[in-house]
């Protein structure tokens, strides 16, 4: 078994166990930390590109990696598979999207590693549910792309999606060492396989209209914004 913490240090060459934890849900420390100093300890380090453009070799091994074909569950989350690998959300008419701006960059450390963007949006609402400057962090490489939120605020206003996701957690928390109960983790794109098939877990098991809204919201914003114009 391998903690999460050494799986973002030493790459995706390490064979994982499936005992405890979550690895949808991995910051170890407190609210504050959460997205602050725990990801300055992390690095995700999938793929194998110097640079940001996809290579033809890139995209091979990435739709050899890849879900090609999401299964009904994901798809009953409003998101289907785009032209460019990415999980997208499929109606976005209710999808409000104003004015991303960059709260933290961080580059990669190795080439093929991924940067960590840490942004907040002027406006990101669809339908009620409001994530207006709120920091939202996303992990990107040449061909991965993940996005992670902090749920502890949603869950306070809304008990029936906390009570819902525990469930979840519950039943789906047993693949990686070390997890965090607040802290969502979204693959829109990656061969990370513990992490695709958490949240195929995920999709078959969650009940809560707002959580189910809050990924789908996720998933648009991580599609949608341009990260090159966000480096500094």
């Amino acid at each position: 078994l391998i903690n999460v913490n050494e799986h973002h240090e030493l790459g995706k060459d390490w064979t994982w166990g499936t005992n405890n934890a979550f690895p949808l849900i991995f910051a170890t420390m407190s609210r504050d930390k959460s997205l602050d100093d725990y990801v300055s300890m992390v690095e995700h380090s999938h793929g194998s590109a110097s640079d940001d453009d996809n290579s033809d070799g890139q995209e091979s091994d990435m739709e050899a990696k890849t879900p090609a074909t999401l299964s009904p569950a994901i798809q009953k989350l409003g998101l289907i598979r785009g032209n460019n690998g990415h999980l997208v959300k499929k109606d976005a008419s209710t999808v409000e999207f104003e004015s991303p701006s960059l709260k933290d960059y961080r580059p990669p450390k190795k080439a093929g590693w991924s940067a960590r963007y840490r942004v907040k949006f002027k406006t990101l609402r669809d339908a009620g549910l409001k994530l207006d400057r709120q920091t939202i962090a996303f992990w990107r490489s040449s061909d991965e792309l993940t996005v992670r939120f902090w749920m502890e605020d949603l869950f306070e206003k809304n008990s029936e999606a906390r009570a819902d996701w525990k469930l979840v957690f519950e039943k789906c928390g047993k693949f990686v060492e070390d997890n965090e109960f607040y802290d969502l983790e979204i693959p829109i794109k990656t061969d990370w396989e513990e992490l695709n098939e958490q949240f195929e877990c995920v999709a078959e098991n969650v009940t809560s209209p707002v959580t189910v809204k809050l990924i789908g919201l996720l998933t648009y914003a991580a599609d949608n914004i341009d990260f090159e114009t966000l480096k500094p």
